[in-house]
């Protein structure tokens, strides 16, 4: 027994020599255990991917604050139990587009479960009180006063990070396209290297996003370098006639249109000769629409005149569609696009004769004759007359004095002198005669136009011619057509200085940076008594013209002679005055000034 306890105890001694031995070994050799892999990064999932607000969730009500709610929830999706926690750093809002007042704001802190009094006192320290939490499904329920705290770090297995965005919509109707940005640190899959990353929620009122394309026959791009305003002229229209201009409206994009009809601030025609209607017939203007995707809506302009006055107006498409470019000489698909409209029911007067002359009357003695005022074969409406007037026959003459009005008659029956307030009227068949009396006081005679002042305005204001003396050396009568020829632009529906044919004019529409040929015509100026004694010297004189303009008279010694007319540096209405002197046989000189009007088109 006693060698068997010296023995265990000998071996006990080996063994644990044997062990402190080792561990010296060990701790001698410079090794270190190897390092433990790093956890698995996190996974980021944000529930829902999207939010949708249709216009049934929409209740715009004036005087109500109406607002939509949505819930979303952030949580570590990894699979792998060991995974690094989420750190969610920062969440915001980015609106897409502003071309609407909605507003977009987070409410990101959960109330308690139960609210009581005790309760409700500790969060009113900290700003939220019972009104302001919101129950949005089942208990749910959030702080509409407190921010969201962050960064916030969440393990797998952790409840979601909850948050509500809250959507207050503007009574125009839109909803904007806007971004809910999750800043956080989840790595990207194509960027593995990179620490932070950025998750975009997007919120709108549809999944994907709409184009707009509006298409008008005819017309014109009014604006090259937005591409957003389009130019439209009716054809001059029958007063009270509807006349209608189809155009289609469509979605070349994948997500809802949403659009309305009305009319620029400040362009509303007072009269309410245009309106927008659908195939229905039915006016759209006003009215909030929709188009699905990949669809087509047709659409008419229409215009009815209510008056023989030129209307305008400027139609606003306001819309969802997002800006794209379609190329030259077409609309753009915008937020805001324009269709600039323009009508008019063309009133035109008619004068028989243009021309008076009162010969070897004796001074303080009267001479009377008549002139007729009738509504022209190319009226489209009732031809109103607010003023006769005796003017200057030229600018340097003095103003006449031996002339007055007698009696004007329509009808058989006499009526009183034209105003402003109460005009005379004349309809398709009307004549209105107007006595002319001529009384000098001494001799030596006097020139004089009579100027009308109507809604025709083609004719100009003189409208007729009146010579009178008391001798017969009476002045030769000086007389200025413009016509318009083969070389004149065409201007769409404008029906002056568009034609092949000699048409009188005085005034014509011209493109921008554009120059038209008139010819000069004063073969009818005449000696008096009319053909009594020849014309021999003709002199064209361009009196005045716009800034800029290189207009010159050509043949200025002939009857006939021509002018190339531009704009000059004007952007508006320019105006050229042409002067013609005749001499007669005797060598007696009669002129007349003319003015020529040049419109932009």
């Amino acid at each position: 027994m006693k060698v068997m306890a010296r023995v265990s105890k000998h071996w006990g001694m080996l063994l644990l020599l044997a062990v402190v031995m080792m561990g010296g070994l060990f701790s001698g050799c410079g090794c270190e255990p190897e390092p433990l892999p790093p956890p698995p990064p996190p996974e980021m999932s944000v529930s829902p991917k999207n939010w949708v607000i249709s216009k049934k969730d929409l209740v715009i009500i004036p005087g109500v604050d109406f607002r939509v709610y949505e819930k979303f929830s952030i949580k570590n999706s990894s699979d792998k139990k060991d995974a690094d926690a989420l750190e969610v750093k920062e969440i915001k809002i980015t609106k897409k587009s502003t071309d609407s007042q909605a507003e977009f704001n987070l409410i990101t802190q959960k109330c308690p479960d139960k609210f009581d009094a005790a309760t409700d006192q500790e969060k009113q320290a900290k700003g939220c009180k019972a009104s302001d939490c919101m129950i949005l499904s089942g208990t749910n329920t959030f702080c509409a006063a407190l921010p969201l705290s962050l960064p916030q770090s969440l393990k797998v297995g952790d409840k979601p990070l909850e948050f509500v965005v809250e959507f207050k919509p503007s009574s125009d109707g839109i909803v904007p396209i806007a971004d809910i940005e999750i800043k956080t640190n989840a790595p990207d899959p194509d960027a593995p290297d990179v620490t932070e990353t950025t998750t975009r929620v997007r919120v709108s009122a549809q999944a994907g996003e709409a184009e707009i394309v509006v298409s008008i026959g005819g017309g014109k791009l009014k604006d090259e370098a937005t591409r957003t305003r389009w130019g439209y002229s009716f054809a001059p229209t029958e007063e009270g006639k509807k006349v209608e201009q189809p155009f289609s409206l469509s979605n070349n994009g994948d997500g809802t249109l949403n659009y309305s009809f009305t009319w620029a601030d400040g362009t509303e025609d007072p009269k309410k000769s245009f309106d927008v209607i659908d195939e229905n017939g039915k006016s759209v203007l006003g009215e909030k629409l929709e188009l699905a995707p990949k669809q087509l809506a047709n659409y008419k302009l229409t215009f009815v005149p209510q008056d023989c006055d030129e209307h305008t107006t400027s139609l606003q498409i306001s819309s969802n569609g997002i800006p794209k470019d379609y190329g030259e000489g077409t609309l753009k698909s915008a937020r805001l696009l324009y269709v600039d409209m323009r009508g008019s029911s063309p009133a035109s007067a008619a004068v028989d004769p243009n021309t008076l002359v009162f010969d070897n009357v004796k001074p303080n003695t009267e001479a009377k004759k008549t002139f007729k005022i009738s509504v022209g074969d190319t009226s489209l409406c009732s031809l109103k007359i607010y003023s006769l007037n005796f003017g200057r026959e030229n600018p340097n003459d003095k103003e006449p004095q031996d002339y007055r009005f007698g009696d004007m008659t329509k009808g058989g029956s006499t009526v009183s002198a034209p105003s402003a307030g109460a005009p005379i009227s004349l309809n398709k068949g009307d004549e209105l005669v107007v006595e002319v009396i001529y009384a000098p006081k001494v001799a030596g005679g006097e020139n004089a136009v009579v100027l009308l002042d109507s809604n025709d305005k083609t004719i100009g204001d003189r409208v007729v011619t009146i010579t009178g003396g008391t001798t017969s050396q009476i002045k030769p009568l000086a007389k200025v057509k413009f016509l318009c020829g083969q070389d004149n632009l065409k201007t769409g529906n404008n029906t002056r200085c568009n034609t092949d044919e000699a048409v009188i004019a005085r005034e014509i529409d011209l493109e921008a940076n554009k120059s038209a040929k008139v010819f000069l015509d004063g073969s009818e100026s005449t000696s008096i008594p009319v053909g009594s004694k020849k014309i021999t010297k003709y002199k064209w004189e361009l009196v005045s013209a716009p800034r800029g303009s290189a207009a010159q008279i050509s043949d200025a010694d002939k009857a006939k002679a021509t002018i190339v007319v531009d704009k000059g540096d004007r952007t508006g209405t320019a105006v050229y005055k042409i002067k013609l002197t005749v001499t007669d046989e005797d060598g007696l000189e009669g002129t007349i000034t003319e003015d020529l009007i040049v419109y932009s088109f």
